[in-house]
C-alpha cells in the first residue's frame, strides 16, 4: 500500500459488475483522464487477490479480469465484462514508474458481500450422459436450470482420475470468452484439440488429455455460482470409461429408422451408429412436409445420446416426409458425416467430403 494517498473500494450494489474507486486527488484523476486506453491497462489491473502474488511474478498463466476503466466524476470505475463473484477478495493494483526503470505497485483490496438467500440453480446434467467416451473426446457440455455466472468455470469444472480423485490438469482448452450458449445455462468445455490432432506439437509432446482404459470423473463444484452470485444447490460428479479413440465420419446409412403410422401420433425416432453430440443433434436433425413445412412436435436425444426422437404435435398423414440432416453433425470425437476431426492425410477415407444437406424421404405406413 502507497502511504502518500488512501482509496476506497466499494461495490453500487451487490448485483452490478462495477467496483468503484475513490481517493483520487482532482491532479490525479485528470491524469488518468489523460491516458490512452493502453497506457490505462498497463497502468491498473484488479484481479483475484489470491493471484496478486504470481501475477507480481510475471506468471503469464495470470491474466486479470476482463473489462475496461472508466472516470465517472472524481472516482475510476472498473467495469468487468463478467459479474463478480459473492464472497470473494478482489484486488486492485497500480503500477507506478519510478527512476531507472523500476516500479512499485499498491495494492488495494475488497471483498464482495455473500448473497443472501438460500441457493435454487442446479445443475441438469453432464454430457456425454453414456458411461464411454472415446480417447480423442472433443468437448462436454454442462446443462443449468438458471442463468449462471461467467468467467469462472474452469474453476469449477474439473477432470479427475475416478480412483483416486487426483485432478487431470490441461484437460480443458482455456477460453477466451467462455462457451455458453445464449440463455447462458448451457456450458461447452473443449478438450485441447492440439492434444487430440496426431501429428501436432501438443499430440507428440505431451500426447492426448486423457488415457484409454482409465476411469475418469467430470465434477462440478456447488461453489460455481449463478448470475445472481449464488452458489449451486449441489455439485455433480460424473463418471466414465475412456475407450479407443473415434477416427470415422458419422454414417446415416447405419442409422436405423422407426416410422409412424398413418393418423397417429407415433414417435418417430433414429437410432445412431454411435452415440453423437448432444447440442448438435438438438439443433441438427428436422422433418418437413411435402410442402415443406416443419413438422412441429417435441424432439430429443434420449440417453446416451444414441437416439433422436420427434413426437408430433399433430397427427401424421398419408404424405411423403423428408428428414433434414445437418452434415456437420458430430460424434463425441468431433467427427461429421462429411470429415474426420483427427484426419489421416494419408487415407483417402479420411478426405473430406462437401457439406450438401443430406435428406431421408419416408412415408408413414398405412395401419
Amino acid at each position: 500500500m502507497n502511504l502518500k494517498r488512501t482509496l476506497l473500494l466499494e461495490w453500487p450494489d451487490d448485483h452490478s459488475n462495477i467496483l468503484t474507486i475513490k481517493g483520487w486527488t482532482e491532479k490525479e484523476i485528470n491524469h488518468i483522464r489523460g491516458l490512452s486506453d493502453l497506457e490505462v491497462n498497463s497502468k491498473f489491473s484488479l484481479l483475484l487477490t489470491e493471484f496478486i502474488e504470481p501475477f507480481l511474478n510475471e506468471d503469464d498463466s495470470v491474466q486479470p479480469i476482463s473489462g475496461s476503466f472508466h472516470i465517472e466524476g472524481g472516482s475510476v470505475n472498473f467495469i468487468s465484462r463478467f459479474n463478480f463473484m459473492s464472497g470473494v477478495n478482489y484486488s486492485f493494483l497500480i503500477k507506478e514508474n519510478l527512476e531507472n526503470n523500476q516500479f512499485e505497485t499498491e495494492v488495494w483490496s475488497i471483498e464482495r458481500p455473500l448473497i443472501q438467500g438460500s441457493p435454487s440453480t442446479t445443475i441438469l446434467g453432464v454430457y456425454p450422459s453414456g458411461p464411454e467416451i472415446p480417447l480423442n473426446l472433443l468437448k462436454i457440455y454442462v446443462y443449468f436450470s438458471s442463468k449462471m455466472s461467467e468467467g469462472f468455470a474452469s474453476r469449477h469444472v474439473e477432470f479427475r482420475d475416478a480412483s483416486t480423485s487426483q485432478v487431470i490438469p490441461d484437460v480443458f482448452l482455456p477460453m477466451e470468452p467462455e462457451l455458453w450458449d445464449e440463455s447462458r445455462t448451457r456450458l461447452t468445455l473443449l478438450l485441447d484439440p492440439g492434444r487430440i490432432k496426431r501429428g501436432l506439437v501438443p499430440n507428440m509432446e505431451t500426447g492426448y488429455p486423457l488415457n484409454e482404459g482409465v476411469s475418469v470423473a467430470v465434477t462440478v463444484d456447488n461453489s460455481f455460482q449463478d448470475s445472481a452470485g449464488r452458489n449451486l444447490v449441489s455439485g455433480i460428479r460424473k463418471e466414465f470409461n475412456v475407450g479407443e479413440a473415434s477416427r470415422l465420419k458419422v454414417n446415416h446409412v447405419l442409422w436405423k429408422y422407426t416410422i409412424p403410422s398413418i393418423d397417429s401420433f407415433d414417435t418417430f425416432s433414429i437410432n445412431f451408429d454411435r452415440p453423437l453430440d448432444k447440442a448438435l443433434v438438438e439443433n441438427g436433425l428436422s422433418i418437413v412436409d411435402a410442402k415443406g413445412r416443419y413438422v412441429e412436435g417435441k424432439s430429443f436425444a434420449d440417453v446416451g445420446e444414441k437416439s433422436w426422437h420427434l413426437k408430433p404435435k399433430y397427427k401424421w398423414i398419408a404424405n411423403d416426409y423428408r428428414l433434414i440432416i445437418n452434415p456437420l453433425l458430430e460424434d463425441l470425437a468431433g467427427n461429421s458425416l462429411v470429415r474426420v476431426f483427427d484426419r489421416d492425410v494419408g487415407n483417402i477415407n479420411d478426405d473430406p467430403l462437401e457439406s450438401n444437406e443430406i435428406v431421408y424421404t419416408f412415408r408413414c405406413i398405412a395401419k
